[in-house]
């Protein structure tokens, strides 16, 4: 079980601070969508004991420097709470819910989802700030004294039922990432067909009319790039058009085809174990589907 901070200042436990790792908290917080990604509030609770002296505990500049918590530990983003926090009136300690901001862009939930892999979401939490005494009585002209630091490592884990709700807020299904792997050991022969993926990234990113027609025609470089080292095996009934059909379609026509392959692709989900089925494999799919429904644009 994961220890909470202890909050201590002028040689006094005056609270804790903690991570929430509820569905409920995570409800309560939340995120959403942003111009360039999303901001999410990571819940966290803060308790602070009021005194019954001159002084009264004060917590501020929080920051939260969060990583996903596996082997690679790769940086996400920063959170921060420019917030200041003091106990209320009443004589027993306050429950208060920091509003740690992080913003982050698409690519960091593409590398999210990548690493959790349909599991929960587990961030490393770095998280340090400041606790000094201010006056009990708000009319001292002194107002607060020198701060001190605190930091603690937190782990966290959300389920994945709790962070799917919670990135269905984020991820709009009008804006699909599709991932582009490049490895560093391809072989050989493979190398014109990712050189041709990324001229189509690099085209696609220009925009213009002929830079989504250049994407097009780099894409069309791979297939045929692709054919070289292994030939199409579309399965037993199959058989290809004559170059005649194949001029005559339209490019609706065309698309429509591949929707029918598409289909073909899922229909085989209904009828197989899961575990013959990967990320990869849903991203295919869906991407596909996303696509063909934004350019049909009904």
């Amino acid at each position: 079980m994961r220890s909470v901070l202890q909050l201590r200042v002028a040689n006094q436990e005056v609270g804790t601070l903690d991570f929430e790792e509820s569905n409920e908290a995570l409800r309560r917080l939340g995120a959403r969508r942003t111009a360039s990604g999303f901001v999410f509030w990571p819940p966290a609770a803060l308790q602070l004991k009021r005194q019954t002296g001159d002084w009264q505990p004060m917590v501020s500049n929080v920051r939260a420097d969060i990583f996903y918590d596996d082997n690679a530990g790769f940086q996400l983003g920063v959170g921060r709470d420019d917030t200041f926090y003091i106990p209320g009136n009443r004589e027993y300690e306050q429950n208060l819910t920091l509003a740690i901001a992080w913003y982050g862009t698409d690519e960091i939930l593409q590398t999210i989802e990548k690493r959790r892999n349909g599991g929960p979401a587990k961030l490393w939490i770095k998280c340090t700030g400041e606790i000094c005494v201010v006056p009990s009585d708000p009319t001292r002209e002194v107002l607060r004294g020198p701060p001190e630091q605190f930091h603690r490592d937190f782990r966290v884990e959300y389920s994945a039922d709790a962070w799917t709700s919670l990135m269905e807020n984020v991820a709009t299904i009008g804006a699909v990432l599709v991932e582009i792997p490049v490895r560093n050991d391809l072989p050989s022969e493979w190398s014109s067909i990712y050189t041709a993926l990324k001229e189509a990234k690099r085209h696609i990113a220009r925009g213009g009319d002929d830079g989504w027609k250049a994407c097009v025609a780099a894409v069309r470089t791979a297939l045929e790039e692709w054919r070289k080292v292994e030939a199409e095996d579309l399965g037993p009934g199959w058989h290809a058009p004559t170059p005649t059909d194949r001029a005559a379609r339209s490019k609706a026509q065309r698309r429509d085809g591949l929707r029918w392959h598409l289909l073909q692709y899922a229909h085989l989900a209904h009828h197989s174990p899961s575990d013959h089925w990967e990320r990869n494999d849903a991203i295919l799919a869906f991407a596909t589907l996303s696509a063909l429904v934004a350019e049909r644009d009904p």
